[in-house]
């Protein structure tokens, strides 16, 4: 005998299941995007050479809900202008640090901090409303954080905006999972794919 469709078998049920399923597997998956592990892309150079343009990277968005950010640590974070935007940048200063720059050396309570990870193109020091190469000395406010690009050069950050709010660190860059050049347009498959950068896929971020 054969046996049919029972009432409750229908296949409009097995649709409703099916749609259920996919609309809590996205959301599942949105809320680790969002809430545990987030993909950014670098669209900049502003970090180089820790950074480059085209990089891809994955953050661990808990991280910094138990840990108090650290000197030294790269860090995403929201652009204290517009708090929708993210940036990524290195903490250079810690709370109650007197901080200034002179003659593009990085200079923390009244001593000089050795700093292996940054870019330097122009050997000229230049002056500019919001100084670059010369800056401060400030005081950085409690729970607030004075961050800086690896280029110095060419990198907007807490020379321009100030310092950074401690509710305003959300993520800890990982690891690069995928890279190539970002200056290349998109339309350019072929030069985008020889651009391609495996010996970065899988670097530790420091």
């Amino acid at each position: 005998m054969e046996n049919g469709l029972k009432p409750y078998n229908k296949w409009i049920i097995y649709l409703f299941v099916i749609i259920i399923s996919l609309a809590v597997d996205y959301s599942v998956s949105n809320a680790v995007r969002e809430n545990i592990i987030k993909p950014f892309r670098i669209p900049t150079g502003s970090m180089e050479p820790t950074l480059l343009n085209g990089d891809f990277l994955l953050s661990n968005q808990l991280y910094y809900r138990t840990t108090n950010p650290a000197r030294g640590e790269v860090v995403i974070m929201k652009y204290p202008e517009d708090e929708r935007i993210n940036y990524i940048k290195r903490i250079v200063g810690m709370p109650g640090d007197t901080l200034e720059i002179r003659d593009k050396v990085l200079i923390i309570n009244g001593r000089p901090v050795a700093e292996p990870y940054i870019k330097i193109i122009d050997p000229n020091v230049q002056q500019r409303s919001l100084d670059r190469d010369y800056y401060g000395p400030v005081i950085v406010p409690s729970d607030e954080y004075f961050v800086l690009g690896d280029y110095r050069d060419n990198s907007l950050d807490s020379r321009d905006w100030g310092t950074v709010k401690r509710h305003q660190i959300i993520g800890k860059p990982i690891f690069i999972y995928w890279s190539w050049n970002g200056n290349i347009p998109a339309w350019n498959v072929f030069g985008k794919l020889a651009s391609i950068r495996i010996g970065r896929m899988g670097h530790i971020i420091q």
